[in-house]
């Protein structure tokens, strides 16, 4: 994503290059997972034909191996325009004024989001601000979904749906009482499930499915069992018939047996 913004903005002809710090990226910057092990691999320690197949690995980082050399790599180009923050994002703060764009691909665990919401989110700029929610369509992170239903008022859909992401238009800056909403979730299971009426039928046809599951993942998160297993049960009946993608079904059964994603 650092990577992305730099290009489009060292391309923007409107864009005064004055070597200043503009893009600001978070992340641990530590392979501490297999995903990331495997992606550092493939992408950039792998040697491809033209065809795209692999003909030979250079390297397979090893476990919290430090990665921000590969980054700066990939960014040599713009490095004048990024600043990199490395740590837990829960412990940045922000003191760098309005923001722009704020592309979101941190909130892979609820702590993260609250983190966002309170230090981050109160310097957009009302009428001009993008937000990004990167994990949105995807059904692991409900909280993701309802934090913006209760935020709603100030914000406005520009894209549903771009692979995994959401992107909205900042119409108003939430007030702190809103965000502290957002941060709370105190809902019971009858607004929960309100919420994801609104949100599933306000979805693209392609992501409703995966958040319709997401909606049982909400209610198990929140302590209502029963209800969970309710929604699951009508779920699996649209399933019956229906051209449904396997990783779906078994999202859906790794919920009910509280199975890691």
């Amino acid at each position: 994503s650092a990577h992305s913004l730099a290009v489009g903005l060292a391309s923007n002809p409107l864009f005064e290059r004055r070597w200043k710090t503009t893009i600001h990226s978070y992340d641990k910057f530590i392979a501490d997972d297999n995903y990331t092990r495997e992606y550092l691999k493939n992408v950039f320690y792998t040697i491809r034909a033209a065809s795209g197949d692999a003909k030979e690995v250079l390297h397979t980082p090893e476990y919290t191996e430090d990665f921000l050399p590969v980054f700066w790599h990939q960014n040599q180009r713009y490095a004048d325009l990024i600043e990199a923050h490395k740590g837990d994002f829960g412990a940045m703060e922000w003191d760098k004024g309005p923001i722009e764009i704020l592309f979101v691909d941190v909130c892979k665990m609820r702590y993260l989001q609250d983190h966002l919401l309170k230090a981050f989110v109160p310097n957009l700029v009302a009428g001009e601000s993008i937000l990004i929610q990167q994990d949105y369509n995807h059904q692991w992170h409900p909280y993701i979904h309802l934090a913006m239903e209760v935020l709603a008022p100030c914000f406005e859909v520009l894209i549903p749906a771009e692979a995994g992401s959401r992107i909205y238009y900042c119409k108003d800056v939430p007030s702190s009482a809103l965000i502290e909403e957002a941060i709370a979730l105190d809902m019971d299971s009858e607004q929960i499930a309100e919420a994801y009426a609104r949100i599933v039928q306000t979805a693209p046809e392609k992501t409703r499915r995966m958040l319709m599951v997401a909606h049982v993942k909400a209610q198990m998160d929140a302590g209502f069992d029963d209800k969970a297993r309710k929604v699951a049960d009508d779920i699996h009946g649209t399933f019956d018939g229906a051209d449904v993608p396997v990783w779906i079904k078994t999202s859906l059964d790794k919920m009910l047996t509280h199975e890691p994603a």
